[in-house]
């Protein structure tokens, strides 16, 4: 995902920052790279914690791509909603003048992302 924020930015983060932008034009090929990863093959090594049984973690690490995929994907399909509809769900607005904004304008608002790398 680095290299994908890295690609669109124009940019050079690592796995050592801890707060990487995430632009919007990225956002369809993170999904993109959720769901690959959601199916490993059986020969790819996959790093296990001893307590850990390898194939429970692989499958919770498949299951956690396709369940961040889906989120991505909704958020990916709310933004086109907006662009060529004109329609603004905005009940995850906190901010009562943020969210009036957005409803008077859904177009003119501004979208930021981030990836909190936690590796």
């Amino acid at each position: 995902m680095i290299d994908i924020c890295n690609r669109h930015l124009n940019t050079d983060y690592t796995d050592e920052d801890y707060e990487i932008p995430l632009p919007q034009s990225a956002l369809r090929e993170v999904y993109a790279l959720l769901v690959n990863r959601s199916y490993l093959p059986d020969d790819e090594e996959f790093e296990v914690l001893p307590c850990n049984i390898e194939w429970q973690e692989r499958l919770s690490y498949e299951i956690m791509n396709l369940v961040n995929a889906r989120k991505i994907n909704n958020i990916i399909w709310q933004l086109k909603d907006i662009q060529y509809n004109n329609y603004a769900s905005c009940e995850y607005i906190p901010d009562k003048n943020d969210r009036q904004a957005f409803e008077e304008n859904p177009q003119a608002y501004e979208w930021e992302f981030r990836i909190f790398n936690s590796y």
